[in-house]
């Protein structure tokens, strides 16, 4: 089993592609390159989904971080709204997993070969930086800017 993933290429990772055997553009050997990025597959396995703790729904259909904070004050003045949510009315499909419960995701155990391995490091230094933005971003707002 395969998961394709984007990729985004600095400039000094051409050469490193190059000399790991991935050739450029419309060379037989990689079909998938793209020039600033590559799609690439990796092996993959199947993991419970993180989401929504393998439940296959979230409330409201929202992702976890979305969801609104209730205190003991909304439910005492609306104690059907507090008896449906416990009863699962207000269940969605789970955003990530659309409610089949596991994930596909990158088995990084079955990473053998160099390009392979080069590449996923890239991959994981690229998320990495996505996320650092993406909670700067988050604190930013935060105070108002």
């Amino acid at each position: 089993m395969k998961i394709t993933v984007e990729i985004f290429l600095g400039d000094d990772d051409h050469d490193k592609l190059a000399a790991l055997g991935m050739e450029p553009e419309g060379a037989p050997d990689c079909p998938n390159w793209m020039g600033d990025s590559i799609e690439h597959d990796f092996p993959a396995s199947w993991e419970v989904c993180g989401e929504c703790d393998g439940q296959g729904t979230t409330m409201f259909g929202w992702r976890n971080a979305d969801q609104p904070a209730y205190t003991a004050e909304d439910f005492e003045e609306d104690p059907d709204f507090y008896s449906n949510m416990m009863a699962g009315a207000y269940d969605k499909p789970c955003p990530v997993c659309k409610g089949r419960t596991t994930i596909k995701v990158v088995d990084e155990n079955d990473i053998k070969n160099p390009l392979d391995v080069y590449l996923w490091q890239l991959y994981r230094k690229q998320v990495a930086e996505q996320e650092r933005d993406r909670r700067i971003s988050e604190s930013e707002r935060r105070m108002g800017a």
